[in-house]
């Protein structure tokens, strides 16, 4: 029984599992967190990643974004323009890591990737056709490439950019 005090999300959860119980032919949307759990689209992650990761996460984005990232970038990921493209992205790729899925592994996405990086045209910041999504293990390791030397940054855009245009075959 759901009293007061039960938040909206276990509420909605809760209302979505009754009603395709019953059988109205109701069915939401879902997609993977990235433990690995099913949850409905709408959620950023299950409860136990919620918990887990939330109060680190904003106190390490708070210190990267007040030290390392320029005024100028920060405004594009603070910009409702950005949150629309961002799930776009998101939902193009059904939030699945595009890297491990070209190499036959599927993992759910943690990052939307900017594969030409904003210091360099920031025109592309809102253009679709230069994100892809993710999975933090392969996001550090698109950036430790750029990071290497520019023919190997290169050749990891270029491939980036081929996954984003064809459908990956699993």
């Amino acid at each position: 029984m759901l009293t007061e005090q039960d938040n909206s999300r276990t509420y909605k959860r809760c209302l979505h599992r009754c009603l395709f119980l019953i059988g109205v032919g109701y069915m939401a949307m879902m997609k993977m967190c990235r433990c690995g759990k099913l949850i409905d689209y709408y959620l950023k992650s299950c409860i136990e990643c919620e918990e887990l990761y939330s109060k680190d996460n904003r106190a390490k984005h708070s210190l990267y974004n007040r030290y390392q990232r320029d005024e100028g970038i920060q405004k594009i990921y603070n910009n409702k323009q950005w949150t629309i493209v961002k799930q776009r992205a998101e939902f193009r790729d059904n939030n699945l890591c595009i890297l491990c899925l070209s190499n036959k592994t599927i993992k759910s996405s943690q990052a939307v990737h900017h594969i030409i990086e904003l210091k360099e045209d920031i025109s592309k910041a809102f253009d679709l056709n230069n994100l892809i999504c993710l999975c933090e293990s392969c996001h550090q390791s698109v950036h430790n490439k750029y990071k290497r030397s520019d023919k190997l940054k290169e050749e990891t855009q270029s491939l980036l950019l081929t996954l984003i245009t064809k459908d990956v075959n699993i």
